[in-house]
């Protein structure tokens, strides 16, 4: 339309910010097809280094070393030949429907002020228990504890005595 209002090929270069070969196969499309040669086609673009095959390869290695990119990489050039980049793998195992997130070396946030208190007199209390050899007191895990556990045998809740 620019073109049938008196733009030129160069003036339509600057607006569109392509270039004037482009502007030029535009032309070509819309003269052969009309507004059918405009769309564009399927097909364009580079040619995937991996077949199907090859994908659901990297899926298995994926599985069995997780965290570790360049093995899989190593792994896929010893194989297949192929020279990939780690992005390259990403790039696949995000089409696989693969998900990877940043481990959190800390807790996110600032705990709540009286609860974390109370939480840590609580603590204070049983780590005093055990020395007096009241209690026997069990680490679960490094994020915590809970003062309230499920018997297995009743399948009830019990408060530690």
């Amino acid at each position: 339309m620019l073109s049938c209002h008196g733009y030129t090929a160069k003036e339509l270069q600057k607006i569109f910010h392509v270039n004037l070969f482009t502007i030029y196969h535009w032309f070509d499309a819309w003269e052969l097809r009309r507004f059918c040669g405009l769309y564009e086609k399927k097909g364009r673009g580079r040619r995937p280094k991996l077949n199907d095959t090859q994908r659901e390869q990297i899926r298995q290695w994926a599985k069995e070393f997780p965290k570790n990119l360049g093995k899989i990489g190593a792994f896929i050039q010893e194989e297949f030949g192929i020279a990939v980049s780690k992005d390259t793998i990403k790039r696949v195992l995000k089409t696989l429907r693969f998900s990877w997130h940043r481990i959190r070396r800390k807790v996110k946030g600032q705990p709540d002020p009286e609860e974390y208190q109370q939480k840590k007199q609580e603590l204070e209390e049983l780590q005093r228990r055990e020395k007096q050899e009241e209690i026997d007191l069990y680490y679960l895990d490094e994020s915590g504890f809970a003062s309230r556990h499920m018997c297995p045998m009743l399948g009830k809740k019990k408060g530690v005595q």
